[in-house]
């Protein structure tokens, strides 16, 4: 930890990820032993600058929940397809943002039943979702206290079934 011009730098080195950059490094086009040799000690280095004072265990903290926050915007944005706010007004703004993280607790409620049933082992978020998307329970007018379901593949039908009795 340094303080220099009212900033405090944080610096780490992350074994593993100095190991994956430097097998990256070696193995790209762009290798040769004098680069090698001038960035091989800033492999896995991680800077981080800050106003705060604070341990370098709770910058290293910090650090890795923004990355768990990236992945949280990233399935927010990429998977529930939840990319932008299209409003002018502060209410529709709160409205908007407050649906939003409605559908993200749900979505990742139902990521980790996904998970749970171990689904991901064979399948993405998006081809469950296509099989989920199937199954539905329709009322036939004629007898409105009965639902039934419609039919689906068997093999999705086992999927569905893994997921809503596990």
């Amino acid at each position: 930890k340094v303080f220099y011009e009212d900033k405090y730098y944080y610096c780490f080195r992350d074994v593993k990820r100095a190991f994956k950059e430097e097998h990256d490094f070696m193995s790209s086009k762009k290798f040769s032993k004098e680069r090698y040799d001038k960035m091989k000690h800033k492999f896995g280095t991680i800077a981080y600058v800050s106003d705060q004072d604070i341990t370098c265990q709770e910058a290293l903290n910090m650090y890795k929940q923004r990355w768990e926050i990236e992945l949280v915007n990233d399935f927010y944005k990429n998977t529930l397809e939840l990319d932008s706010v299209k409003v002018h007004d502060d209410l529709s703004v709160y409205a908007d943002e407050f649906i939003n993280m409605l559908t993200l607790i749900i979505g990742y409620r139902i990521k980790n039943k996904f998970e749970d049933a171990g689904l991901f082992k064979t399948k993405t978020y998006r081809e469950i979702m296509k099989i989920f998307k199937q199954y539905k329970k329709v009322q036939i007018p004629d007898k409105p206290d009965i639902w039934y379901l419609t039919r689906v593949a068997k093999k999705n039908e086992e999927i569905i079934n893994k997921v809503l009795y596990s």
